[in-house]
């Protein structure tokens, strides 16, 4: 086990310096400029040359880039240009807990969905209602998230009043009871979103495990129902795929996050790097993106870790 950690640790590093250094060449290239931001109507060429030497703007690329590495690797993060000049870490630290609990939330939810609609399709042994259960993940898969959550949101929160539309509650100002009301809704066009993938993997690994292993054949022979079957012994054998979509589907949440804080108006990690890349503020752009991408691989890693945990093969050839 520690030695596969140890053989992925290199490939995680290199993902993560990839990422910050196309994330800094497109925050290098990108048109604006962020001493117009940061002046305004106080813009003069004047203040301009003298802001860009205080924030060392006017230095090559390949220096300004690896200065920022140094820092970085070092755990300085720096500031945010864009007034009031609050450090990247305090920044990062208000965005983590909202992205980090839809993350969860919509995670849970997915995978929710997905296991159990794949059993219900396959110990129902229905047609009818496997093709309801074939027809909702189509629905859900077939919208863009934005869409659906902006669907949802008018008929839940402004037809029904059941849920909050908008806005995030932090815990230490309403208690978890009024951050979880607020939270769980977007987690839920998360969940809705990415469960599709889940339910349809799981569903065939359930499938080709009753339909072609000798053990399941054996059961049958000594009369265990398909239900018990599964839920006893098909479930675990049947896992394997379905970790490996989560793990893929880290990716998606993250992607799907900076819409669905938008239509919500959550202060998370994706409206930190959509305002932060607006502004051309790099410290923060570069600070934030980089962080997604760790949390990425560093997710990617537990799953593998719990593949090699489920399955001994796996544990056996990283040996």
């Amino acid at each position: 086990m520690l030695r596969m950690i140890l053989g992925r640790l290199p490939q995680m590093v290199i993902v993560v310096l990839g990422t910050g250094f196309l994330a800094f060449s497109i925050m290098f290239v990108l048109p604006g400029d962020v001493v117009r931001s940061i002046l305004g109507d106080n813009y003069t060429p004047q203040a301009a040359a003298q802001i860009s030497a205080q924030l060392h703007l006017n230095q090559p690329f390949l220096i300004r880039y690896f200065s920022w590495l140094g820092d970085f690797v070092t755990g300085q993060l720096g500031t945010s240009l864009i007034p009031p000049h609050q450090q990247v870490s305090d920044l990062l630290g208000q965005a983590l807990l909202p992205t980090g609990e839809m993350l969860l939330f919509g995670q849970i939810i997915a995978i929710v969905l997905g296991v159990g609609l794949a059993v219900l399709s396959v110990a129902s042994r229905n047609r009818v209602v496997d093709r309801i259960v074939q027809a909702i993940a189509l629905v859900c898969s077939s919208i863009p998230g934005f869409v659906l959550g902006l669907l949802l949101l008018e008929l839940l929160a402004v037809q029904f009043q059941l849920v909050s539309p908008r806005g995030w509650v932090a815990p230490a100002d309403g208690g978890w009871g009024e951050n979880i009301s607020h939270i769980l809704f977007p987690s839920l066009i998360l969940g809705l979103f990415t469960f599709p993938v889940m339910m349809r993997v799981f569903r065939a690994e359930l499938v080709s495990q009753l339909d072609d292993e000798d053990y399941v054949t054996l059961a049958r022979l000594k009369g265990i129902s398909t239900g018990r079957l599964i839920f006893r012994h098909v479930l675990r054998n049947s896992s394997f795929g379905l970790l490996t979509v989560v793990g893929i589907n880290v990716a998606r949440l993250v992607g799907g996050v900076v819409v669905i804080e938008a239509i919500f108006g959550i202060p998370g990690m994706g409206t930190l790097i959509k305002n932060s890349v607006q502004q051309h503020d790099t410290p923060a752009a570069l600070a934030s993106i980089t962080f997604v991408a760790i949390f990425v691989v560093v997710a990617n890693l537990l799953v593998d870790i719990a593949y090699a945990i489920l399955d001994p093969r796996v544990r056996d050839a990283a040996s």
